[in-house]
């Protein structure tokens, strides 16, 4: 059926629409209108058919005047709600397109994720499998093994073992269409093109991104993915079926470490020392001058490994202390005191791709970081120690570990409430005033 909503003509893949969904999709749109943030949470009224509702709302308003130069970020809990809200809005895309035919305006929606869900190369690929049983040594793995057959390094030298996937990724433009994973890897397969590398391009058209909630509150992560977004003014980003978000939000800005993580951070010390004995000279000189200056300089999008997991973005590209742009005199502070942004631009200068190797010193500096930047100012953390089983459940329960924990639910959330100019936060599980004050944003909602 066809009806209008506020002046948007809405095109609903059913017969019919219940009351309770137009009364979500108003909501939802006067959010949008007027670049504001909103909650809206269906646990009273039980609305049925939110979801198809919402998209219904997302695909004829990006297709409108009103969604122009504007950007939706659609952020879900995890991969199967994901392919959910792909499957559906595949179904409203369809069903708008029959309806208009030729007349119906070209809209381009992608499905995002990690590398081990794109990856194509089998000899990348066997390579990660080295850790069966543990699924993120697998995602180091592979990070690692792509980097070696793409990292710019590796490509002004070495062409025969560039991947071939890659190669042709470049420039790669997607025809407008709704495009689930399995859609972009079949793709590529077919063409020969990495479907990584080409999504990330997408990711600046696109009219519509789906991806898991991670990519847009998780420093780390979200300061690499964000950096291929339009990120203008208008990107509206939508938070679906939020209620549980408050632990990732305290998880992105917490890090824990063992005794064998600073024994393996230590051997990582010694070995990037021996790295720095053989490097070239000019390129450690143009980082010290770099990094002394100040100067912000384009990392190509082969080279970026983890984005800062704490710095405010007006301290990142600032003048580093003279006594750490050296890289021997930083390694020399790396036994005493660690430094997450001069490390990565140490492993780029030494051009290392196999940052799987790496990933302890990383952690000891994410530890350290968040330290340094928050600490002193907030009492949004606390240092919890003890064995592992009271504390965290991903190492050994045997195991005495040190927690750096954000206990503010708020921190996170706020800088993307901050950074987007309109977020709608959906509920199911609970009122909107139960999730305002278990996120502490009173402030921000009144």
């Amino acid at each position: 059926m066809e009806f209008s909503l506020d002046g948007l003509k809405i095109y609903f893949p059913y017969s019919s629409v219940y009351q309770e969904q137009l009364n979500f999709m108003k909501e939802i749109k006067l959010a949008l209108d007027t670049g504001d943030h909103t909650i809206v949470s269906t646990y009273k009224d039980k609305c049925k058919g939110s979801t198809v509702a919402m998209l219904s709302l997302l695909v004829s308003y990006a297709g409108s005047k009103f969604g122009e130069s504007k950007q939706i970020l659609y952020c879900t809990k995890d991969s199967e709600r994901s392919d959910k809200i792909m499957k559906t809005l595949k179904f409203v895309y369809d069903h708008r397109c029959t309806v208009l035919g030729g007349d119906s305006p070209s809209i381009l929606a992608v499905e995002f994720s990690s590398r081990k869900e794109f990856c194509i190369n089998s000899d990348v690929i066997e390579e990660s499998k080295q850790y069966d049983e543990d699924a993120e040594k697998d995602e180091d793995k592979l990070v690692a093994g792509c980097r070696e057959h793409t990292a710019s390094w590796i490509r002004e030298v070495d062409i025969e073992d560039v991947c071939s996937f890659f190669d042709k990724a470049e420039g790669v433009v997607l025809s407008p269409g709704i495009y689930d994973i399995k859609d972009l890897v079949d793709t590529g397969n077919k063409h020969g093109w990495c479907p990584y590398f080409a999504t990330k391009q997408a990711l600046q058209t696109a009219n519509v991104i789906v991806f898991g909630y991670e990519n847009v509150l998780v420093p780390k992560i979200a300061g690499v993915v964000c950096k291929e977004l339009k990120m203008n003014s208008n990107s509206i980003v939508i938070f679906d079926n939020a209620d549980d978000v408050a632990k990732l939000c305290r998880e992105a800005l917490s890090v824990v470490i063992s005794l064998d993580t600073v024994i393996h951070a230590e051997r990582n010390i010694e070995k990037l020392t021996k790295e720095l004995e053989s490097a070239n000279k000019d390129r450690l000189r143009m980082e010290n001058k770099r990094l002394m200056n100040g100067v912000k300089h384009e990392i190509p999008l082969t080279d970026i490994w983890l984005a800062n997991p704490a710095l405010p973005e007006h301290l990142i590209g600032q003048p580093m202390p003279n006594e750490i742009c050296v890289a021997e005199n930083f390694l020399q502070h790396l036994n005493h005191l660690f430094f997450d942004e001069r490390l990565s631009s140490l492993l780029r200068t030494l051009k290392i791709d196999n940052t799987d190797t790496f990933l302890s010193i990383q952690k000891v500096c994410h530890f350290a970081t968040l330290w340094g930047t928050y600490l002193d100012y907030y009492n949004e953390f606390r240092v919890e120690t003890g064995p592992c089983s009271s504390i965290h459940d991903d190492y050994p329960s045997n195991e005495n570990i040190v927690k750096l924990a954000c206990i503010d639910n708020s921190l996170v959330f706020k800088s993307v409430l901050g950074k987007f100019s309109s977020v709608c936060i959906t509920l199911k599980e609970g009122p909107a005033n139960s999730f305002i004050t278990k996120m502490k944003l009173e402030a921000l909602f009144k």
